[in-house]
């Protein structure tokens, strides 16, 4: 699956827009052209800001294929679940060593300020958090896994709303469609920021939400 495949197909059309055969155009055009579509360009054709070319994360260029302009879900994937497995081996070591206890669970999510928050009320909260004020690029890391889980969440969800779509009969069931996705994407939303380290590793609650609403194991995810 690529990303130009999903904008073809798996666009979120408002009620008004909803005709049979046609589900392009609303919200989630918008995301893929926002977060996917501009993300993935060539060094060649990145914007230039104070006469340096902004450099796209590595999670995107690995997946990203300029000579057919298109964006591998598979590969994006793929790469996102070994970040996400390194950077948990790295944060587990990091709080190892700041003498934070690492066998109580740790949910972190991102602060409308951009910080890195350690959620519910976890005895080493502060020494956590600060963890991560102090170092900047770390916090970036992990803004981008946490963001990079909940894109791919979408990006299995949106496979789904083509099938769905498709197999409505009218657009009475179109709109029960419509509003169903974009339920979801809405209550995605709220969790995209949030990972939990347990055990060693890190899981997205994104990604257990998408499972939840596909009927399947979250491990088929990715």
């Amino acid at each position: 699956m690529t990303v130009q495949s999903i904008a073809t197909g798996a666009a979120w059309p408002t009620p008004s827009a909803a005709k049979a055969g046609s589900p392009n155009g609303g919200a989630f055009a918008k995301v893929l052209e926002d977060t996917a579509s501009t993300p993935a360009q060539s060094a060649a054709s990145r914007p230039v800001v104070n006469g340096r070319k902004l450099a796209t994360p590595p999670l995107w260029d690995v997946a990203h294929d300029p000579a057919t302009k298109s964006f591998s879900v598979e590969k994006f994937t793929q790469t996102l679940k070994a970040d996400t497995a390194k950077f948990a081996e790295e944060l587990q070591e990091r709080l190892s060593a700041a003498g934070i206890d690492t066998s109580v669970p740790v949910t972190f999510d991102v602060g409308a300020d951009g910080s890195v928050l350690v959620r519910g009320e976890h005895p080493q909260k502060e020494a956590i958090e600060r963890l991560f004020a102090d170092d900047p690029e770390f916090a970036n890391r992990y803004r981008m896994i946490a963001s990079g889980n909940a894109l791919a969440a979408t990006f299995h969800v949106a496979s789904r709303y083509v099938i769905d779509w498709n197999e409505a009969d009218d657009d009475k069931e179109r709109h029960s469609v419509w509003e169903r996705h974009v339920a979801f994407n809405q209550n995605l939303e709220r969790v995209s920021g949030q990972l939990t380290l347990s055990g060693g590793s890190l899981t997205s609650p994104a990604t257990q939400m998408a499972a939840n609403f596909l009927g399947v194991p979250a491990s088929l995810l990715g």
